[in-house]
């Protein structure tokens, strides 16, 4: 990882769930510079030592194309996170640096013929939904993503302006199943903004629901692996440390490979 710092300056902040946060960065100065889909860069609070690690939501060509990237920090009690939901707002420069060995190889040569499976916990899709947009500008692939959250309001890219969906609606290589963990009477029997006509109809609670009221679990994987070659799958993780240990082991019980399954643990 570099040990330098480079610049980058806040061009737009949004709420994308009452708990996610949502920043636009813009750094002119990064035409040496590129970041990987599934990468995560290193944050500095200014007038600190304070850092935060954050992966990127955004595409890797968005960054080459315009210098600009997006992060979504999840509320908590870090000082880096807190400052961001409480301090942070559009004009003000921060340092940041990109790391992370845990990422897309994304050559046209690399992505051709593969399977992709993306599995995210929480705000744990930061990173995976990265890698979805750098999948789908590709040809030549199958797609699909696992996504939980504990509630309808907390699923993030999926609620307000739909972006999971409009990738669906361009891509039929990709499909998409929600998991709601802590889901309300609400989330149960009001799909209306979770609803997509064309997809597959996985549950029984409403006839284009893609969300399913509980915890992804292996029947999920098997069923989301079944008609793709074994050897042909790549599989990236993101979420909790617990989900990641289960996910992973359920994996290799189907005949995944540890070359195959690709996930970084915070430490």
């Amino acid at each position: 990882m570099p040990t330098t710092m480079n610049k980058a300056r806040v061009i737009a902040v949004k709420f994308l769930t009452p708990t996610v946060r949502w920043f636009k960065l813009e750094a002119p100065n990064s035409a040496r510079q590129r970041f990987y889909a599934g990468q995560w860069l290193d944050l500095q609070i200014p007038g600190s030592d304070i850092i935060g690690g954050y992966s990127m939501c955004s595409s890797p060509m968005e960054f080459e194309k315009s210098c600009v990237f997006e992060l979504a920090v999840k509320l908590s009690d870090h000082p880096a996170a807190t400052w961001m939901h409480t301090e942070c707002s559009v004009g003000m420069e921060l340092s940041y640096r990109f790391g992370g060995e845990v990422y897309l190889d994304d050559n046209n040569s690399s992505v051709a013929g593969k399977s992709y499976l993306l599995i995210a916990g929480g705000v744990g899709i930061n990173p995976i939904y990265s890698i979805l947009q750098a999948i789908v500008t590709k040809t030549n692939f199958s797609l699909k993503l696992l996504y939980s959250a504990k509630t309808q309001e907390e699923l993030m890219f999926c609620v307000s302006k739909k972006e999971i969906n409009t990738l669906i609606e361009s891509h039929p290589q990709l499909s998409v199943k929600y998991f709601l963990t802590e889901a309300s009477d609400t989330d149960q029997h009001d799909a209306e903004s979770l609803t997509f006509g064309k997809l597959e109809k996985y549950f029984d609670f409403s006839e284009y629901s893609m969300a399913a009221n509980r915890r992804m679990n292996e029947t999920d994987l098997q069923e989301a692996l079944h008609g793709w070659p074994l050897d042909q799958v790549d599989s990236f993780i993101c979420g909790p440390d617990a989900m990641i240990t289960s996910v992973d082991t359920c994996l290799k019980r189907l005949q995944l490979s540890p070359a195959q399954i690709h996930f970084e643990r915070w430490t």
